[in-house]
C-alpha cells in the first residue's frame, strides 16, 4: 500500500486489541476501525435529534390529547352492515 495522506500518532495501552492484529496490516485495520467509530458518532449524533423530536411529540400529545371520540363526519359515513346485507337476501 502507498504512504499517502496525513499521519496521526497516538498512545495505546499495550493490551489494545489492534496489537493483536499483525504487523503489516494494522494501519489498515486502525484506518477501517476509526472509519467505523466516525460513522458511529455520526448515528449517535442523528439519534439524539430523533430523541430530541420523539420528546417535543410525546409534549405536544401530552398538552393537547388527540380526540378520540369518532368526528360527526366519520359516523355519517359509518358502514350498516345490516342494511347492505338486505339488498342480498
Amino acid at each position: 500500500m502507498e504512504a499517502s495522506g496525513k499521519v496521526v500518532a497516538i498512545r495505546l495501552p499495550e493490551n489494545h486489541p489492534i496489537f493483536q492484529v499483525e504487523r503489516g496490516k494494522r494501519s489498515e485495520v486502525a484506518r477501517s476501525w476509526l472509519d467505523v467509530g466516525a460513522r458511529l458518532e455520526q448515528l449517535d449524533e442523528k439519534i439524539g435529534r430523533l430523541d430530541e423530536q420523539i420528546s417535543r411529540v410525546m409534549e405536544l400529545l401530552e398538552a393537547n390529547p388527540l380526540d378520540k371520540s369518532p368526528s360527526t363526519q366519520e359516523q355519517k359515513n359509518s358502514f350498516d352492515k345490516e342494511a347492505f346485507l338486505k339488498y342480498f337476501e
